[in-house]
């Protein structure tokens, strides 16, 4: 199984390709690729969501996944919910005209599978993601090491504990 992990944002939004034996009795992933799609905050919000978008289809297109996980939306500022849910919107269209089930996770549960505690802050999930799959922490930004740990945690639930998009 081939999982993109998805940390949306309209700055620098987080990805990570992962692999995964459905039938191995030990959960042991392969990181393939992670990285960051960086848009610079005076462009026009709609070529920042294009730049995602297109950059996050190069992956599907070279890396053929089963499914896309992304970080459910979660409160904040108007104004930033707002442009989250635009590139949400984005991995939305991806994952409709790939064919790609799509699957959202809350941040909470993704902490707390990575570090033990729901409540984190971003540098213990970059620790947590680091030793699990020996990265160097100076390789990982906060964006990476969430959509590391959206593709990990995806693993790690039953079927009926996902909200599908």
């Amino acid at each position: 199984m081939i999982i993109l992990g998805i940390d949306p944002s309209t700055v620098a939004t987080g990805y990570s390709v992962m692999e995964a034996d459905e039938n191995a009795l030990v959960l042991s992933p392969t990181v393939v690729e992670y990285g960051s799609i960086n848009t610079k905050r005076k462009n026009r919000i709609s070529d920042r969501i294009t730049k995602i978008y297109d950059e996050l289809e190069v992956l599907i297109n070279k890396y053929e996944p089963d499914i896309i996980v992304s970080e459910d939306q979660y409160g904040g500022h108007t104004n930033a919910v707002k442009a989250l849910s635009q590139v949400r919107g984005a991995i939305m269209i991806l994952s409709s005209k790939h064919e790609l089930p799509l699957f959202l996770l809350a941040p909470s549960r993704v902490k707390k599978v990575v570090t033990g505690k729901g409540n984190c802050n971003k540098q213990k999930v970059i620790e947590g993601i680091s030793e699990r799959f020996v990265i160097d922490e100076d390789d990982l930004t906060s964006d990476m090491a969430d959509a590391i740990g959206i593709a990990y945690t995806f693993l790690t639930f039953e079927e009926n504990d996902l909200r599908t998009a």
